[in-house]
């Protein structure tokens, strides 16, 4: 975000609060989201890419300002293709995995636009980021000594890593620059944006 003119827009450690409160922190080196953490259990046990996409849409407004995690979940398109619609169902243990694509016309409808970020960059993450856009990121996670494919909502960076919500428990955690690089590239660099 481009700074004004007034001095009244920054403090004195160079933070800006933008009027529309999607930013915490909005400096050179650091980026905070203001997202509203949500957790995937007890409801949807399989549900992490759901409920990172509600996280992300009722930041992004619009449409998505208001919707929940079982809304979105009974939405979600269905299908034994991850590019098309959700393997299984969320509401137990038989659901598998949504892609980005299989995302897409929900993202749309949602936030107005979809940018599939399967492949983007360390930097082109932060930068999607700096524009106060939450993204969806795909990996791999230990969860009781199981390494599992899992999706998180990445909300920020500073100079040491990446902060994201993760849906397993709904809590706002950190992640190094070279652990996030080893979750994302344990499942195909899979992310999505808008």
């Amino acid at each position: 975000m481009k700074g004004s003119n007034s001095k009244k827009s920054a403090s004195k450690t160079n933070i800006t609060k933008p009027k529309n409160k999607k930013f915490i922190i909005n400096s050179k080196n650091t980026v905070k989201l203001n997202v509203k953490a949500i957790s995937q259990r007890p409801e949807l046990p399989t549900g992490c890419e759901i409920t990172a996409f509600t996280m992300m849409v009722n930041h992004a407004g619009g449409k998505g300002a208001k919707v929940t995690k079982m809304q979105m979940a009974k939405e979600m398109p269905r299908s034994s293709n991850p590019n098309k619609g959700f393997i299984g169902s969320p509401y137990n243990s038989t659901g598998s995995a949504i892609y980005p694509p299989g995302l897409k016309k929900m993202t749309k409808k949602y936030t107005g636009s979809y940018k599939n970020m399967t492949g983007a960059t360390i930097n082109q993450i932060k930068a999607q980021l700096k524009k106060g856009k939450v993204v969806m990121m795909w990996g791999k996670f230990v969860y009781w000594n199981i390494n599992m494919s899992h999706t998180v909502a990445l909300t920020g960076y500073d100079k040491k890593g990446f902060y994201y919500v993760d849906p397993m428990d709904g809590k706002k955690k950190h992640l190094s620059y070279s652990q996030m690089k080893y979750h994302y590239n344990q499942l195909g660099k899979r992310a999505l944006s808008y």
